[in-house]
This record gives C-alpha cells, structure tokens and sequence, in this order.
C-alpha cells in the first residue's frame, strides 16, 4: 500500500516551491533584501519543510508473517519494521502519518504511527460480541474518517482525530467485500434531491461506549477540501463555470445480496440495488459509474446517483432510492479502466472489452493471451499490463473508430 494522497501532495508542494522561487527572485530584483523579499522567503522555507515532512511519510507498506514493512516510496530502501502485536486480517491502508491495519482477533482495526515506526497507539473497535475474525477487509480512509466492515452486517464510520464512532450502517447480512469511498460532484443547479431514504437508528451518532482514547496529539493530516458546496472556478476561456456540489459516498456490496450506497458523512442510505447474488468483491467508482462484482460471475454497472427525470424536458424530480443499473456482464471480471472515450473491463475468456459507459454496447475486443498482469486503475487513462517476459507497459486508448 502507498501512502495515500502523499505523491500528490509533494508534487503540489514542489510546484508551489517553484513559483515561490519565482516571486522571490523577481521581489529581489526590484526592491533588493528587504522586508516583503524576506516575507517570501520565510513562505519558501516553509515549503520546503512541508515537503521534508511529507517527504517522511511518502512510502510503501505491506505485511509479511505479521511485520509490517515501510519501504521509502522512491528510492526503496527500507526504513523499519515492525511486529504486530495482534493478527492482520486484511490489506493495510496508509496514509502521511498513520497505517490502519485491521485484527482478527478482538474485531478492531489498528493505527499505527509511522513517526514511531509502528507502534500501535490506539484502535477502532466493532460492537460485536465474538472474539476472532470478524474484521476480516481492508479499511478505507476518508480524511478525517475511517470506514470498515464487519461480519456483523454493520458499516462502520470512525473520527479519527478524536476517536469517536461518528455513524453506523447495519445491513442484513455479514459483509465481506471492501467498502470504497468516492467523492462525487455534480453541477449545483441540477443537485438532485438528496433527503436519506433510512435514517440512523437512535443511539447511533454517539461514541463508542468503551473506546480507548487516541493519545494526545493524533491528528489525521488535511487531504482536501470541505465536502459541500465548492465554490465556482474559472473555466478554460476564462468565464465561470457552474457551481458545484460534492458529495462523499461509501459503496459497499453485501451478503445480502444488496448494493449499498452511503452518505459517507452522515451515514444515511442514497440508494440500494438487489442484484440477486452476494457480493465479496470491493467497488470501483469512475466518474458517473460504480462498478462491482457479483459471486455468481456477472459485472454490474450502475449509476452513481440516479434520479428521475421528466421525459420531455429532463429536469431532475428526485433521487432514485433504488438504484439504476446500466448494464451487466455475465462472467466478466472487473473493470480496468476508462479512455477518453469508453470504458475497458475485464470480460468473458480474459479478453478486454471496449463498452460504452451508459449504454453497456460492446464496441471492441481484445485477446490478452500475451499478458501476465492487468491491474485495475481509476486514476487516469492509461492501462497498466505486464507480459511473462518481464516487460511493463503503459497503452492508452486508440482515437481510430472501432
């Protein structure tokens, strides 16, 4: 696991570096050493500070026969290692200054601190009352909440700067696919209706009675802006563009056979979708679409939020409280990524199909006979694959017609 965000952050501070240095140098020149020249260098040094802390936090960590491993992200030297003090259960999940580890022994999921190579400093627990391998899936973090699922059918939403359990979701069933988190936006003037469909139980938004407390000073660092309402921002021609809402989202798929989407920050349910089969596979959310596996084999393509609108003028009337799906494909695998113009998954006799997003149309295959590995990437528009030969590719989508 990278840490989380940490790239990202010292790529925006190192070009924030550059254009300080930038302003430094033109001030210099026009009035000489004086006070608004030391004014910006005294910003350029904290730059360059926050990129030595982030820079601390920009590894790679994983787990083997219960020791944790932090690798420096960049030049792969190993930093330190750490022995678990309880049983990992799931894949960690890192992010600048803390790893969260799940247990199966006592249903918690561990944070470890990176500055204390490790050290387990505090835990978030499940209200279950057996002992072992109950947290058995990798927990997400959303900055400033973790999210985790439990066997006993809840969804689980934890503050991590205090330690308190924000919310909980309770399904029918056990859950056994890993929860994704997806931060959505749409244009405010078409924000469709977004009352919760199911209300958190009284009792719910309380602290967990019998947490132990986060030490002093764990704070989760700041990955992004606030969750709703985004200001307007310039477009490309330099006008205004629409003002935005955004919306955070928990997807998670069920034992009981029900596609879950959450209000990742109040805990209320958007909508749900029975597909009919269990589900043990994480969602992977890109742009308008969420995509998941069933256990019997077949894809599912929903969209994000659906909501209803007039079949003449196309306005919205409401938020959909059962889902919409797009489309499905028996025995596909997974989706892989999206182009610039459609979307590639996994298909039938490992082929990678070509579909159009909102149609579900088939409009390209292609064999894979050839490669080894196809990794699953909703970051940009390329597609990652590995043959046996030991060559790593980057493909991007043809502009030719299919």
């Amino acid at each position: 696991m990278v840490a989380t965000g940490v790239p990202e952050e010292i790529r925006q501070l190192e070009a924030d570096l550059v254009s300080m240095s930038r302003q430094v140098d033109d001030k210099m020149k026009e009035f000489g050493p004086g006070k608004e020249t030391q004014a910006l260098q005294k910003k350029r040094n904290e730059i360059r500070e926050r990129i030595r802390v982030a820079a601390f936090g920009d590894n790679v960590y994983f787990i083997s026969r219960q020791v944790l491993y932090c690798v420096d992200r960049l030049k792969g030297g190993l930093r330190w290692t750490h022995r678990l003090n309880f049983i990992p259960s799931a894949q960690p999940y890192a992010i600048r200054n803390y790893v969260f580890v799940p247990g199966a022994d006592l249903a918690r999921v561990w944070a470890l601190d990176v500055e204390r190579k490790g050290a387990e400093i505090t835990f978030y627990k499940a209200e279950i009352f057996h002992r072992e391998n109950q947290i058995l899936n990798r927990a997400v973090y959303s900055d400033p909440a973790l999210y985790f699922v439990c066997h006993d059918g809840n969804v689980y939403c934890y503050k991590v700067t205090d330690g308190n359990l924000t919310w909980k979701y309770q399904t029918e069933r056990e859950l056994k696919a890993d929860p994704t988190v997806f931060v959505y936006r749409f244009d405010a003037s078409d924000t469709p209706s977004a009352a919760p469909a199911e209300a958190p139980k009284p009792g719910e938004m309380m602290p967990k009675p019998g947490m132990e407390a986060p030490k002093a000073g764990m704070e989760a660092p700041k990955m992004g802006a606030g969750a709703m309402g985004a200001p307007a921002a310039g477009d490309d021609k330099g006008g205004k563009r629409k003002a935005q809402t955004v919306v955070r989202m928990l997807f998670v798929g069920g034992m009981d056979n029900a596609f879950y989407a959450l209000d990742a920050d109040a805990g209320s349910l958007i909508w749900k979708y029975e597909c009919g089969t269990p589900m043990k596979t994480g969602a992977v959310a890109k742009d308008q679409t969420v995509y998941v596996k069933t256990v019997e084999g077949a894809l599912h393509a929903f969209e994000i939020w659906p909501v209803h609108r007039d079949p003449r003028t196309k306005a919205n009337l409401g938020s959909k409280r059962n889902g919409n799906l797009r489309w499905k494909v028996p025995l596909a695998e997974r989706f892989v990524f999206k182009g610039k113009e459609t979307v590639y998954i996994m298909g039938p006799k490992s082929e990678v199909w070509a579909m159009n997003e909102m149609t579900g149309e088939v409009v390209g295959r292609y064999p894979t006979e050839n490669l080894q590995y196809i990794l699953t990437n909703a970051a940009d528009e390329y597609m990652y694959v590995a043959n046996s030969a030991g060559y790593v590719f980057c493909l991007k989508e043809s502009r030719q017609n299919y």
